[in-house]
């Protein structure tokens, strides 16, 4: 560091401070008054960027797939596949909700039911638009439909409905004006029964309805009892089954249905879950009641409520990061606590804390005036912890490097001090910084936009945290210093464990690095994700519970799974490029539609290799048959056979040139003429504008004209969250299509494939982008280790040190059952720098001492630079260990799922880098080369290095336990009680 720096920082230290400060506050004024702060929204409601976003950003953005997907968002929304009413879709609709009709999703009005023919329930069928809960009996075992159990779930529904009066201001009204009745089993035996109330059934009147249910289950299991069997008679079904439908779909769970209709049953059908739908609207207008329920209240003395669904998950989320923040500032302050205890002064904790405060606004700064990006996903708030964890690291070191400097007694001079622990510190905390921002940079590569935001500011973030530690903190130490005129552990015994254990350590550590690379890609491995809900609380609420375990266990839900069973579609695209033009780090920006200038569909050679084209994908293994009108398919094959009617209709009307008359491929003018009336055709058929696809053509929304084809088919494959299967789906689909259109004529050569593989985009990603970025950020963490060492050995040791360490961390939270999400990914990239940030301690220390590793140098020498590191850095970077794991441990009574993954990686972090480092590095340092007895091996320090490597402890060889001769530096070495270890002679530092 140079000299005329430090002589600036020891004469006028209030103005670099007071410099810095100016500088952080104008960009704290910029910041927050040029833009609206960073919020947190609904997505699906946010009209401005300016926003925390907690779904959007967290899907591919520039991959082949993304880029697919968003132009055909984007070809919806700019052509129509009817040329004359394309304009009409972008009509605002009202829809009903049941009780509820939502008006653009603002606002809920209430509405009353009127009984059905019973009167017992309101009329309407329960659904998703019901807050309900899924029931279990107090044995998980016990069957629900059997009296016992049905009459505490009777007691169980009236509690509900009497704890609050809110209640009764949130139900549906019947029109007497009183709360309709919950959709249970236990009403539903009531209303077969004829009784008044649940309290009243007998043993007799569950098993009527239980009979029935069993007797009905195999026509509701293959199809055909539906809904509307209770009011008209369904084909083949008996017309008593029509009043099982509803228990059957929404009250008792898939397993009775399938056990009740498999005609091999060895057991008796038995409901272990049950649906209790409660007469309120899903929603934030149900948050009011959420809260005053208590834990017992969902718990009866023959049934317990396991998990819920009130359509609350977002919003307690949002309440719930924002309350839990306490454990976040707790995690904080107990760093802050270990900071104050190691430097005993408030004064500098306090200004660590304003420094770390700075680093993340001007990083802000940075992020949106400098680099203008505008949204802000909620990931990136782990920026915070990042910053305090690493700005407590180097408090903790240039603490200790402070204090050693100090205490050397030929510094002299105050400015010698501040060179000689800028020259230590700085380049510590330098390496550590550029090697973990170089480890969130490299997440740039990842296609995922939420990573990429994320990359962007913790990088800068963890930059601006090292310009305030050599600018703001040497600073206060010196103008604290102007205020205010277990060194055993850490030079005694742990050395010796170090250096005694070092065969120990290295088998221990190779051993659990290897069978860390077992568990991550072997067995369990560390797998992709494979439902498509984000989780925001930890698995035992039952908000969660609800969403992983029993989306698919009731009938009704199931049904409205996007991977129930339906067919994956095959799309095949021509007449635009496959092209995201928008801004990838901006999830709202998808850009604008590029057309194809080469396509040209009424060319001779295009219709006859379209057609072609359709014959041979449904020769196709992955093709699957549809049943039905298929209108939308193949637009050539439909337009070729319509073209085939006879010239003269019935009506006597001439259909010339649409008509057998004209041979195919037909000229471009009988194509154009006769296009406009197929079109009017087609229209006027009730089932295309039913169709579920958009398969066609597709017209300009203005000029009218033809602007894309779509051929749309079912395949063979089911849509599924499992990777495997959409993989093998989308390579042999893909295949075969890149295939096809080598052969293809200009005009088409430029098709292209696309389905419903959004989900697999995410994790095809996540599975690569995130081993690129940690392979990415090893090797910078390599480059920037030789460069500060300029040693190969010891930079390889470091390397394999912190490779263990990123191993045996990922295999630790592989067995806790981490999935490889978005946010996880974000975190194992945090992963990288956090686990080189105690090895680089280590590496500059033992350097900075002259100890040169490979074949130069004795191995006593070696032996002094692993004693010298401990002793200068051991204390603070063990310190650092701890107020990580402890700050961890304080995240994890939140409710908020990412605060207690954050708290969970921290420790596993900590204890791993920690033990990696200290024991296993330093241990593989040591290579003894036997020498004569009686000599001792003494530090040949390098260039100004011999007062950094003097107040440190040195092993001698075996058997040498006599009073070293020579002294180093003025100090005398000493066989500290005949214990075999050398210690310096303190009187004399």
């Amino acid at each position: 560091m140079s000299a005329h720096y430090a002589r600036l920082l020891a004469h006028y230290p209030y103005a670099v401070v007071g410099m810095v400060a100016l500088v952080s506050v104008t960009c704290l004024i910029i910041t927050f008054t040029a833009q609206k702060l960073p919020e947190f929204k609904n997505p699906s409601d946010v009209g401005a960027y300016n926003c925390i976003s907690l779904y959007k950003g967290f899907e591919a953005r520039g991959t082949e797939i993304s880029n697919r997907l968003v132009t055909w968002q984007n070809m919806k929304d700019a052509t129509t596949r009817n040329p004359s009413i394309g304009l009409l879709s972008a009509m605002p609709l009202e829809r009903s909700a049941g009780a509820w009709t939502v008006y653009n999703n603002s606002a809920i009005h209430r509405k009353t039911r009127s009984l059905d023919e019973q009167g017992f329930f309101c009329e309407g069928s329960p659904g998703a638009q019901y807050s309900r809960l899924v029931l279990q009996g107090a044995d998980a075992s016990e069957d629900l439909f059997s009296l016992q159990p049905l009459l505490s779930m009777c007691h169980l529904d009236l509690r509900l409905r009497s704890i609050s009066e809110e209640f009764s201001n949130i139900c549906v009204l019947s029109r007497n004006d009183t709360c309709c009745r919950s959709w249970t089993l236990a009403n539903y035996v009531a209303a077969h029964g004829r009784r008044a109330s649940c309290l009243d059934i007998t043993e007799a009147d569950v098993s009527q309805l239980r009979d029935l249910a069993l007797d009905c289950a195999d026509y509701y299991y293959n199809g055909t009892l539906a809904a509307d069997c209770y009011r008209t008679r369904c084909a083949g079904v008996p017309a008593v089954c029509g009043a099982a439908y509803e228990v059957l779909h929404y009250v008792v769970d898939v397993a009775f249905v399938e056990s009740a209709a498999a005609a091999d049953s060895s057991s008796p059908a038995a409901a272990t879950y049950a649906m209790m739908f409660l007469p309120v609207a899903t929603g934030i207008g149900v948050r009011r009641y959420y809260g005053a329920l208590a834990a017992d209240a969902l718990r009866g003395k023959g049934v317990a409520v396991v998990a819920l669904e009130f359509g609350l998950k977002y919003e307690l989320f949002q309440e719930y990061l924002k309350s839990d923040t306490v454990f976040v500032a707790a995690a904080s302050g107990s760093v802050f606590v270990f900071v104050w205890l190691y430097t005993r002064s408030l004064f500098i904790t306090t200004m660590m804390a304003v420094a770390m405060a700075f680093s993340l606004v001007i990083a802000y700064f940075f992020y949106s005036m400098i680099f203008e990006l505008a949204f802000f996903p909620f990931v990136n708030l782990l920026a915070v912890v990042l910053v305090v964890a690493l700005g407590a690291d180097d408090v903790f070191i240039y603490a200790k490097i402070w204090s050693l400097a100090k205490s050397e007694k030929n510094n002299g001079v105050f400015e010698k001090i501040i060179v000689d622990t800028l020259a230590h510190a700085t380049r510590s905390m330098f390496v550590s910084s550029l090697t973990t921002a170089a480890a969130l940079y490299a997440s740039y590569v990842s296609a995922i936009s939420a990573l990429r935001c994320f990359s962007v500011f913790a990088g800068t973030a963890v930059l601006v945290n090292f310009f305030f530690m050599v600018t703001w903190l040497p600073a206060c130490f010196i103008i604290h210093d102007k205020w205010v005129s277990s060194r055993i552990f850490f030079e005694k015994l742990l050395p010796f464990v170090v250096v005694k254990g070092r065969l120990v350590w290295l088998l221990l550590f190779g051993a659990a690095a290897a069978g860390s690379c077992v568990v991550i890609f072997y067995k369990p491995r560390l797998s992709l994700p494979n439902v498509d809900y984000f989780q925001f609380f930890d698995s035992l609420n039952p908000f969660e519970v609800y969403d992983f375990k029993f989306r698919d266990v009731f009938g009704f839900e199931k049904c409205r799974q996007e991977g129930g069973g339906w067919q994956l579609p095959i799309k095949v695209v021509w007449g635009v490029q496959p092209a995201d033009n928008g801004d990838h780090l901006d999830p709202y920006s998808t850009g604008t539609l590029q057309f194809d200038s080469s396509f040209d569909l009424m060319h001779h050679d295009s219709q006859v290799w379209l057609l072609e084209f359709c014959t041979q994908l449904r020769n196709q293994t992955f093709y699957k048959p549809s049943f039905g009108p298929q209108l939308t398919d193949c637009f050539m094959q439909k337009f070729a056979n319509w073209m085939k009617k006879p010239c003269i209709a019935l009506d006597e009307s001439d259909s010339a040139p649409c008509c057998r008359a004209s041979a195919f491929p037909f000229s471009r003018s009988v194509f154009t003429t006769c296009l406009e009336r197929y079109m009017t055709s087609l229209q006027n058929t009730p089932t295309y504008d039913y169709h579920r696809g958009v398969g066609g053509l597709r017209f300009d929304v203005e000029s009218g004209d033809v602007r894309a084809v779509i051929l749309e088919f079912d395949s063979a494959y089911a849509f599924t969250f499992k990777y495997e299967p959409m993989h093998e789906f989308f390579e042999r689909v893909e295949s075969w299509v890149a295939e096809r259109m080598a052969s293809a004529p200009p005009s088409l050569r430029n098709g292209w494939f696309v389905s419903e593989l959004a989900f697999y985009d995410l994790q095809r990603t996540l599975s690569s982008g995130t081993l690129t970025a940690i392979a990415v950020s090893i090797a910078v963490a390599c480059l920037v280790l030789f460069v500060t060492t300029l040693n190969v050995l010891v930079t390889l040791c470091a390397i394999a040190a912190i490779a263990g360490v990123i191993f045996a961390t990922i295999a630790a939270l592989t067995l806790l059952g981490w999935q490889l999400n978005v946010l996880e990914s974000s975190t194992l990239t945090v992963a990288v720098g956090l686990a080189a940030d105690f090895t680089l301690h280590y590496v500059v220390a033992y350097r900075r001492c002259g100890v040169v590793g490979g074949g130069g140098g004795s191995g006593n020498a070696r032996e002094a630079g692993v004693v010298f590191a401990l002793a200068h850095v051991g204390s603070p970077v063990a310190l650092a260990a701890f107020s990580t794991l402890v700050a961890g441990a304080l995240l994890l009574p939140s409710r908020v799922l990412a605060y207690q993954q954050l708290g969970v990686f921290l420790i596993v972090i900590a204890a791993v880098s920690w033990t990696f480092a200290t024991l296993l590095l330093l241990s593989q340092h040591l290579r003894h080369k036997l020498r004569p007895p009686g000599h001792v091996a003494v530090v040949q320090p390098q260039r100004k290095a011999a007062a950094s490597c003097a107040p440190t402890l040195l092993l001698p060889e075996e058997g040498v336990t006599e009073e070293a001769e020579e002294p180093i530096d003025g100090k005398q070495l000493y066989d500290d009680e005949g214990s075999g270890v050398w210690v310096l002679n303190k009187s004399l530092v």
